[in-house]
């Protein structure tokens, strides 16, 4: 109940979610908030009680998507920054690593379903990336079975495939980077 600029984010959100998500257990949330310093929280979900809070780099402007790995270990997103930085944070510790995104906007990340695979997509405007757990990113290859478009969601199976909704209304299907 304090203005935004005296308002302390260390224990909550101080200014409007911008994207939330629930781990694959139901037992944890993430959520993120936008602001001239924005901060992202992840909260035990049957309590409410904060478990850990990441700092955003300055200039990132606000959260766009965020997701959490299947066994609830990473949590992924990205920002409102010109360059959509892609951010990865490691839960227990609050750590994090990023890589600079690109200038295309993203829309939606999500990581892999398959066990023990923490990889994980990003996609949107005219994009669609993969990225490893060292925050390395790789363009995704098309080749001739279909061209680029902006994507909207992003989805993966337990067998590793990745399916990306394109603004062309076709489904893509990914195994690993290539189409």
């Amino acid at each position: 109940m304090k203005a935004k600029n005296v308002s302390d984010d260390t224990q909550c959100h101080t200014d409007d979610i911008t994207a939330i998500t629930i781990s694959h257990d139901r037992s944890l949330a993430a959520s993120g908030q936008v602001g001239s310093a924005p901060a992202a929280f992840v909260w035990d979900a049957r309590t409410g009680e904060k478990r850990q809070r990441f700092k955003l780099n300055k200039g990132a402007r606000g959260v766009s998507t965020i997701a959490m790995s299947t066994d609830g270990k990473y949590v992924a997103l990205a920002d409102r920054h010109d360059q959509h930085n892609v951010y990865l944070f490691t839960v227990s510790s609050g750590v994090g690593i990023n890589a600079v995104g690109g200038t295309s906007q993203i829309f939606d990340i999500c990581f892999s379903a398959r066990q023990g695979d923490n990889s994980f997509v990003t996609a949107g405007a005219k994009h669609i990336k993969f990225w490893d757990e060292s925050c390395k990113g790789k363009n995704g290859v098309f080749g001739s079975a279909g061209e680029l478009t902006s994507f909207a969601c992003a989805a993966y199976d337990d067998q590793g495939l990745c399916y990306t909704g394109g603004a062309n209304s076709l489904i893509y299907v990914w195994q690993g980077s290539s189409l």
